[in-house]
């Protein structure tokens, strides 16, 4: 079954998830853009899409140290070899959601990240929670026709393959703010 290859984690711990939300509470967010996808393009979508930035890099070690482990331990749960078979990961792009906000349904076909320096394709999607001050904005899965929705808590990560079997997206914030970060493995 698909849901088999998606797991969540334990990855951050509450203080440090803190510490992250703060040091970025005033960085310079950005709009989301979507590169193609008919309709992407249209204002109203924009305006319902969240906000992005780029984590910080001093806190990226930690991050990628802790997502190594979890990557490895996603490998031995889902394959008989158990190896880890991605080079490298993206930057931790955090995702800002506001009351209205939320994710359009979409795959992970992401070309921009591999435009420069970096080569590949995104093997793993990887999401964290780094905060619970908010109402809705539910994680889901469109696995086969049939909604899956994932609770992730604050600190959590979920993992699953960056293909075309896993369309997803998150349900509008009804209250507060939701923040999280995204991370490719290539």
């Amino acid at each position: 079954m698909l849901e088999n290859f998606i797991k969540k984690y334990d990855l951050l711990d509450q203080d440090f998830c803190d510490e992250i939300v703060l040091n970025h509470k005033n960085a310079p967010w950005q709009e989301h853009i979507w590169k193609g996808g008919e309709g992407y393009e249209e204002a109203e979508t924009k305006k319902l899409d969240p906000s992005i930035l780029y984590m910080d890099h001093a806190y990226g070690d930690t991050v990628f140290k802790r997502l190594s482990e979890k990557i490895t331990d996603y490998f031995k749960e889902t394959t008989e070899s158990g190896h880890a078979l991605i080079r490298g990961f993206t930057p931790p792009r955090f995702n800002l959601y506001l009351p209205d906000q939320r994710m359009e349904k979409h795959i992970d076909h992401i070309h921009s990240i591999f435009d420069g320096s970096i080569r590949g394709i995104p093997i793993l999607s990887i999401i964290t929670l780094v905060n619970d001050e908010y109402e809705g904005g539910e994680f889901c899965f469109n696995l086969c026709g049939k909604e899956v929705e994932y609770e992730i808590k604050k600190g959590q990560c979920l993992i699953w393959p960056s293909v075309f079997l896993y369309p997803h997206y998150v349900k509008p914030v009804t209250s507060g703010k939701r923040q999280s970060f995204v991370v490719w493995a290539y």
